[in-house]
């Protein structure tokens, strides 16, 4: 499935590892594959089958628009395969945003580094600009799924006026970190109180029957128009 979206580009900056304010490819054809009812839960005969995409298979800075992803494993094979789709309801999208990169433009406008990433630990980047800007990312799975694990890096709480990160998921989910105000459902997640350390989290749904597409929500919640804020979505583990 490849999905359509509408997006703002803008020109790439070089900018530093890490914020001064805070310490801290082409894709192979898939193998043909046939959808089939995921088993029952439960069932210690049907153990999880999972594959691994991985964002770097895409040269950094390639936009997603349209891009149909493709999960592997060295010994399994291909996997299922994925089409993410942008929805942005408000805000700006930025140089960044629904691209494969490790960076991020701040509120003033400083290109950065996503703490946890790099130039060889790439992923997808959220990257927003506005009072309450907001965007939700849906991933269309070819056959339906179990399970999905993911990590989040810079999921950030600077202030109300500049940044202050939120997700939400379209399925239930148990987070693995600290600062956050709550760690299972559905969202909105985010952090308690400002952090300097950012730390990574990572995300694992809990849903009870498969899913064949799975959503994540990103809002800035801040008041000026001026806040701005971006966060990095890490490699997919998808089981079935």
């Amino acid at each position: 499935m490849h999905g359509e979206l509408e997006r703002v580009d803008g020109a790439k900056r070089t900018g530093p590892s890490r914020r001064a304010l805070v310490s801290g490819a082409a894709w192979a054809a898939p193998a043909v594959l046939t959808a089939v009812a995921a088993p029952a839960w439960g069932a210690a005969s049907v153990p999880l089958k999972c594959f691994t995409m991985d964002w770097g298979q895409l040269a950094t800075g390639t936009s997603l628009t349209g891009k149909t992803l493709i999960s592997s494993d060295p010994v399994l094979g291909a996997g299922p395969t994925t089409s993410p789709t942008l929805a942005i309801s408000s805000g700006t999208s930025t140089a960044y945003n629904f691209e494969v990169d490790y960076r991020g433009v701040w509120y003033d406008n400083s290109t950065l580094t996503v703490a946890g990433m790099s130039a060889t630990n790439t992923g997808m980047i959220l990257n927003l600009r506005g009072a309450n800007a907001t965007e939700t990312v849906t991933l269309s799975f070819s056959q339906p799924i179990r399970e999905l694990t993911f990590v989040v890096y810079e999921l950030n709480r600077w202030t109300t006026t500049t940044e202050n990160d939120t997700l939400s998921f379209s399925q239930p989910v148990a987070i693995t970190g600290t600062g956050l105000n709550a760690t299972t459902g559905t969202g909105p997640f985010f952090r308690t109180a400002t952090y300097s350390s950012l730390t990574a989290i990572t995300v694992r749904t809990t849903a009870t029957a498969a899913f064949s597409t799975f959503a994540i929500t990103y809002l800035d919640a801040v008041t000026a128009s001026t806040g701005g804020g971006y966060v990095g979505i890490g490699d997919l583990t998808i089981c079935v």
